[in-house]
């Protein structure tokens, strides 16, 4: 079994080539799952955090394994949002640029433009209006995991879980209402990308 203090030690030397003066702050359980994130000197989130890794996986890796891993954390994640309504476009596009950790690399107000964005910008998450004045939703979402296949989609909806099952099997990796967006979407981003299924937590219980 990986002993824990010592690879701490070693992710942080790694880490320390990427970002001087960084710190590496683990979560998890020792010898199990675990993540981190990356923080500064006074205890600021830099990036993170990571996905879910066993252990020994890591202890596995090379420094330049491990040095790809550190430097792919600290990189923004790219979001395309997708709505017709330009007021809530810009809501949804504000909520995301608050975080430094998030950027939004296009905005569409249709299901075609949204697909040719997806395939010109490949993101990472696109967030996407279940209801779209051109094309169905699901339908959108069925063709973006074709020309966009690494990006997560996180639908966005008005209503409620009557079609939530529907979006998880059009290939949806999130489930997000637009009434929770100011207090979830960053979070469910972040989720998704990490390969991770998001629901509204008004459902999750």
């Amino acid at each position: 079994m990986p002993n824990l203090e010592i690879l701490k030690r070693r992710i942080a030397r790694v880490a320390a080539q990427v970002i001087p003066g960084c710190q590496i702050v683990f979560e998890g359980t020792p010898f199990a799952w675990v993540r981190f994130r990356i923080e500064d000197g006074f205890g600021n989130k830099i990036a993170g955090p990571s996905v879910d890794f066993h252990a020994d996986e890591i202890t596995d890796w090379n420094d330049k394994e491990l040095r790809d891993v550190l430097t792919a954390l600290t990189r923004a994640i790219s979001v395309l949002v997708v709505d017709d309504h330009a007021m809530v476009r810009r809501g949804l596009c504000s909520f995301l640029t608050a975080d430094p950790g998030l950027e939004v690399v296009g905005e569409a107000a249709r299901g075609r433009e949204a697909l040719l964005k997806a395939a010109e910008l490949q993101p990472n998450v696109i967030v996407l209006d279940i209801s779209l004045p051109d094309m169905d939703g699901l339908e959108v979402t069925r063709r973006m995991r074709k020309i966009a296949p690494n990006s997560e989609i996180l639908l966005v909806s008005e209503h409620g879980n009557a079609v939530m099952n529907e979006a998880f099997r059009a290939g949806g990796c999130g489930y997000l209402l637009k009434s929770d967006a100011a207090l979830e979407l960053v979070t469910a981003v972040r989720t998704v990308n990490r390969k991770q299924q998001y629901i509204s937590q008004r459902f999750a219980h």
